[in-house]
């Protein structure tokens, strides 16, 4: 005999991107608007902040860090970071 199954919907959850925080390893690490030393500082960071870092780029012979800072996007050198 032939069997009839209820239709089921099976709901997938959308995964929420996981934040990532980095510690400053560096005093004064200067906070740029886009990655290029060449752009004045929009602000400085002290060793030992926490950032959250949502992009990585490479500009010229530096991977920099999109972070986010005073509620704005922002840049510093990645190198000048310690992992999470």
């Amino acid at each position: 005999p032939e069997v009839s199954l209820p239709n089921i919907s099976v709901a997938t959850a959308t995964p929420t991107p996981t934040k990532i925080f980095m510690i400053v390893n560096a005093s004064n690490l200067n906070v740029r608007p886009s990655p290029d030393t060449n752009h004045t500082a929009i602000g400085k960071l002290s060793n030992g902040d926490s950032v959250e870092v949502i992009g990585k780029v490479m500009s010229g012979d530096k991977e920099w860090c999109e972070i986010v800072y005073s509620g704005t996007k922002g840049f510093v050198v990645c190198s000048y970071l310690m992992g999470n």
